[in-house]
């Protein structure tokens, strides 16, 4: 189990930076569209604080896998064994978790509402006028 979460995590972080990078590529063309741009730079600054949560997991949990087999780091493997690391990292994965459901909160808003994707608003966009 612990290889298999092992691989999802770190499987997540590397298509996260894939779609972080090529969401900042598509950016320009996006906001030509949309009524508040500004839309985008919210939703591509909570999926990089994303990214960087997991990047942090999946470095701690490679750590974790690398002092098993170099017993000489005896400092970080005697914090794993005492299980501070496991709850550590439920810590960091909650929060990353619900940022998740944010950031793709964020991404249906523009795809739906913002004509990005569905929704076409008016002209004026009155609809998002103060």
């Amino acid at each position: 189990a612990a290889q298999s979460a092992r691989l999802v995590t770190v499987t997540g972080t590397v298509t996260a930076w894939v779609a972080w990078y090529t969401g900042g590529l598509a950016e320009e063309e996006v906001n030509a569209v949309l009524c508040d741009p500004t839309a985008t730079h919210l939703h591509g600054d909570y999926a990089f604080y994303v990214t960087l949560l997991f990047t942090a997991i999946a470095l701690v949990d490679l750590a974790w896998l690398l002092t098993s087999h170099w017993p000489r780091v005896s400092k970080f493997r005697s914090l794993s064994e005492s299980r501070t690391l496991d709850k550590a990292l439920v810590a960091i994965s909650i929060p990353a978790a619900a940022a998740i459901l944010y950031v793709g909160h964020l991404g249906a808003e523009l795809t739906y509402n913002q004509a990005a994707g569905v929704y076409r608003p008016t002209p004026q966009c009155t609809e998002f006028a103060d």
